[in-house]
């Protein structure tokens, strides 16, 4: 069959799907609560055959708060209640925001480009079960959320990130880059490294927020992909079960990792000798004053333990096998692990290969020996070899981005695990000098660390 037919074939097909569905969702006509000043998310969603009530800034315990494409640009007054609205139950949907308030407001990264092609993190995530890369590239029509056609004044010179012509076949005109410091889960990736998330979740308090970059407002109506996405993310935002309210969590081990934990990932815990029983998740660091019975009666009573990188097998390791040997990290992380839930190969590869501790027995391995987890009775401890602090790369500088992907794998897995962190609240009230990300990003000579002073991917 003709290539372009099969095309055709996909997009008739995506689009009857989206119909029927559609047809079936508009006799329940669910609500969701929306501030949206700019309105073209409003237009998006009463398409879609949603209702709609106006977000007077209230708690909506279990309901939908749609925050509306670049309504920060408009104003952040909302941004208290918002907290207060998920932090007691509610969700939340943040639709595109611009380059500008995330980098200026928020201290997020951005990408640089309007990227056209997503990549789903999880093949079996339920918002991307059943598309393909088709279905997240280069959807029809254009991408507006940014100025398509910038004027560049003749004398401007060198234009540091090249022009930008159109925004014809975008799928996010703003990636986020994603967080190394916070327990933000990417679900879909893109652009360079795929550092970078076009869609992310974060569980806070007792609810949760779900931030979409994704250009869904210019293509909904004209991209089938398009139109199943948006319908899908609304409906895991609005319905998707989250964990709830998170309890304690307790580190317990060295120095070196308790200024790993405390400094470098910014969890917020309780340091002490030995497991704090009524803690939720128990963090051990190498030297820890625990023994295999400890570590074993705390696991059978429910609970979850995290063991930070070691260089040796512990007496309290309950049977986890360690060994020195050269790799270039993973890229194939678990894609049934809750645990591992937002690690992609992006987060567990090296720049090149190192000499690394790695796990080779006695728990259930993944990604090359740098993850293992065992359950005894209803509790799960996860064994994690994943260390930033392992390349030396302030002095073997290449390794910089390396040690940039273990900061991140490790909040994502102790995150998944029931960790907060700091910067979890930033996105409702930033304040002080933490930031998203790895504090050895340079900026000392022609455009930083930047990546895009070199690629385009």
């Amino acid at each position: 069959m003709l290539p372009w037919l099969v095309n055709m074939n996909r997009g008739k097909t995506l689009f009857m799907s989206g119909v029927f569905a559609l047809a079936a969702q508009l006799l329940a006509s669910p609500l969701v609560y929306v501030y949206d000043p700019q309105g073209a998310t409003t237009t998006m969603l009463a398409a879609l055959g949603y209702s709609l009530a106006s977000w007077d800034g209230q708690v909506k315990t279990q309901q939908l708060v749609c925050i509306g494409r670049a309504a920060w640009n408009v104003s952040t007054a909302l941004l208290p209640q918002l907290e207060h609205h998920v932090s007691n139950g509610g969700r939340a949907l943040i639709f595109g925001q611009s380059d500008h308030v995330l980098t200026n407001v928020f201290r997020f990264r951005v990408g640089k480009y309007i990227a056209r092609r997503m990549f789903p993190v999880q093949d079996a995530h339920p918002l991307v079960r059943g598309l393909d890369a088709e279905d997240l590239r280069d959807w029809r029509g254009e991408s507006g959320l940014l100025e398509p056609y910038p004027y560049i004044p003749p004398t401007a010179g060198t234009v540091k990130f090249g022009w930008r012509w159109g925004g014809h076949g975008g799928v996010c005109s703003v990636p986020i880059e994603k967080p190394h410091r916070a327990g933000w889960r990417p679900i879909l990736e893109c652009e360079f490294d795929l550092a970078y998330a076009a869609l992310m979740e974060l569980e806070f308090g007792s609810g949760v927020v779900v931030m979409c970059q994704c250009d869904l407002e210019d293509h909904y109506a004209v991209d089938p992909g398009a139109r199943v996405l948006a319908r899908r993310i609304i409906e895991y935002a609005r319905t998707n079960a989250f964990r709830g309210k998170y309890g304690t969590t307790h580190y317990t081990g060295g120095l070196a990792g308790a200024i790993l934990v405390t400094n470098t990932l910014g969890i917020m815990c309780s340091i002490g000798s030995g497991l704090l029983s009524n803690a939720t998740l128990n963090i051990v660091g190498e030297g820890a004053s625990v023994t295999a019975s400890e570590v074993a009666e705390y696991l059978n009573g429910g609970g979850k333990v995290v063991f930070l990188a070691h260089s040796s097998n512990p007496a309290y390791g309950l049977g986890v096998a360690l060994a020195l040997q050269s790799s270039i990290g993973s890229i194939s992380p678990p894609t049934n692990w809750p645990e591992a839930s937002g690690l992609s190969a992006s987060d567990l590869r090296f720049r090149t290969s190192a000499n690394v501790y790695v796990i080779t027995g006695g728990w259930e391995r993944a990604a090359d020996g740098q993850l293992a987890r065992t359950n005894i009775g209803t509790g799960v401890a996860v064994w994690c070899q994943i260390d930033p602090n392992r390349f030396n790369a302030d002095t073997f500088t290449y390794m910089r981005y390396s040690r940039w992907r273990q900061t991140r794998a490790l909040t994502q897995v102790l995150a998944n695990m029931g960790a907060r962190f700091r910067m979890d609240r930033a996105l409702f009230a930033l304040t002080g000098a933490d930031d998203y990300y790895h504090p050895d990003y340079l900026a000392g000579f022609d455009l930083g660390d930047d990546p895009y002073r070199y690629y385009r991917w």
